[in-house]
């Protein structure tokens, strides 16, 4: 009996060294787990499983973990075996390009467009030669073939053509827009590109312009007083007061919207079928323009839409008090125009919008002006309620424009990772790679180990950069 107490001291102490063993092994496995080489190892291994889902994450960030022979190798098998889907061929076909340099890259994209059968990926290629200026002549026997059973694709595919030709003003080109816009097949939506094709030109195009005026095709001589009219012609309102009363109302209406602009006419009448982008974009550089516009908009709710939508796109408008007053009534939207407030105000309204629009602040983001450091510090305490209680689409909209504050993001990081979706976690990852500062590890080890398969990728694909920022190496 007075043995057993020794015997329970000795049982006790080889249990507590058994579990120091075993927690030791575990923290050990842990420490490898996130070590550079372990993590490259993984990932190696989750691309050679040959998911689409989990190559499409890895992709982007191949050099990682494959040296450049593996890399090629791999990369070229997705780009051309045609049972991927597009968007997976795309994303590796642009990865190929950037690793490739000069005469390889340009031959091997040649021959892959020359096999290639899909319309898509072949748009795809020709932006890609079109970034450079050594493949024009092939791109100019893009605009010459004529063999594709599909006219519609073909006509699609010369037009990316033209305008990678366009981009580098390749005056030689231009006789092929006419060919390719008076043919009967000619989508009309490729139409309203043109204008956007002739400004790559710049004036190099004027002779073609003044031809243009005096075209049968009436699609012509609008696109030519629109283009003279955007390059402050010194004689547009001669070419207005003559196409004033053109056979084809499009153009009339252009013409003597210009005129009204410019006060040369006392009326214009307008009707909401008139209405097109161009027109839009006549009117909005004047104030008037603008007014009249929002009172045609009135009448008609989905001509409104129209309106304000074109009005949104447009770089420089007459941004009148009036349109200013029915911005608001339509709560800010579309909230590109918030561009043209003084920056305090259009803060404010952002802010603002947390709460009831914050779905469309995420939607629009590109087109909301950006938001500095100093916006986001004046306002943490919104923020921080956001975080915890917000929708999600203003929740994303706040994670995107954390990063600018640097190391002072992280505590709100935190808020975005409790229980998030795995759209919240995808951008709280982002931001956490965005970030220099050493904290982020911690963040991203917890991350590694989310319920969500693509996040835990995302945050080992992002700790393996880390690690390779601070000079580690394969």
């Amino acid at each position: 009996m007075l043995k057993q107490p020794k015997s329970v001291s000795t049982k006790k102490l080889v249990l507590i060294v058994m579990l120091f063993l075993f927690v030791g092994v575990e923290i050990a496995q842990g420490e490898e787990l996130f070590s550079y080489s372990s993590i490259m190892h993984e990932l190696r291994n989750l691309w050679k499983e040959g998911r689409e889902d989990i190559t499409y994450l890895l992709i982007e960030d191949t050099p990682l973990f494959l040296d450049h022979r593996e890399l090629t190798g791999e990369i070229r098998k997705i780009v051309e075996d045609r049972e991927y889907p597009f968007y997976l061929r795309k994303s590796a076909l642009s990865f190929l390009s950037r690793q490739m340099e000069g005469k390889e890259r340009g031959e091997y994209l040649i021959s892959l467009f020359q096999r290639e059968p899909s319309a898509a990926i072949r748009v795809e290629i020709i932006r890609l030669l079109g970034e450079t200026d050594d493949w024009i002549p092939f791109l100019f026997s893009v605009l010459q073939e004529g063999n594709s059973g599909n006219k519609k694709e073909e006509v699609i595919i010369q037009w990316e053509a033209l305008r990678a030709l366009a981009h580098w003003k390749v005056r030689e080109s231009l006789p092929f827009f006419f060919r390719l816009v008076e043919k009967e097949d000619f989508p009309p939506e490729l139409k309203e590109e043109a204008d956007e094709l002739f400004s790559f030109y710049d004036f190099s195009v004027s002779p073609y312009l003044f031809a243009m005026i005096n075209s049968e095709n009436s699609f012509f001589r609008e696109t030519a007083l629109f283009a003279l009219w955007q390059r402050g012609d010194k004689n547009i309102i001669s070419y207005a007061r003559k196409m004033s009363n053109d056979q084809d109302k499009r153009v009339s209406t252009l013409s003597q919207a210009i005129l009204w602009g410019e006060g040369e006419i006392p009326h214009l009448v307008l009707q909401g079928e008139d209405l097109d982008s161009r027109l839009i974009r006549v009117l909005a550089q004047y104030e008037r323009g603008v007014n009249l516009l929002i009172e045609v908009g009135e009448k008609d709710p989905m001509l409104e839409e129209q309106i304000f939508e074109s009005l949104g796109k447009i770089e420089d408008i007459a941004f009148t008090s009036l349109l200013k007053e029915k911005l608001k009534e339509r709560g800010w939207k579309p909230l590109s125009l918030l561009r043209f407030l003084p920056r305090e105000k259009r803060v404010e309204i952002i802010f603002s919008l947390l709460a009831s629009s914050g779905e469309e602040l995420y939607l629009q983001e590109e087109e909301i002006p950006p938001l500095s450091k100093e916006d986001l510090r004046s306002n943490l305490y919104l923020i921080r309620e956001t975080l915890l209680s917000g929708s999600e689409g203003a929740q994303l909209f706040i994670l995107r424009k954390l990063p600018i504050l640097g190391e002072e993001a992280l505590p709100l990081l935190e808020i975005g990772m409790k229980e998030a979706s795995v759209a919240l976690q995808r951008e709280v990852v982002k931001a956490l790679e965005e970030i220099e500062a050493p904290a982020t590890i911690y963040f991203l080890e917890r991350l590694a180990f989310s319920s969500y398969e693509e996040i835990k990728i995302r945050a080992r694909l992002a700790l393996a950069k880390k690690y390779l920022s601070q000079g580690y190496s394969w």
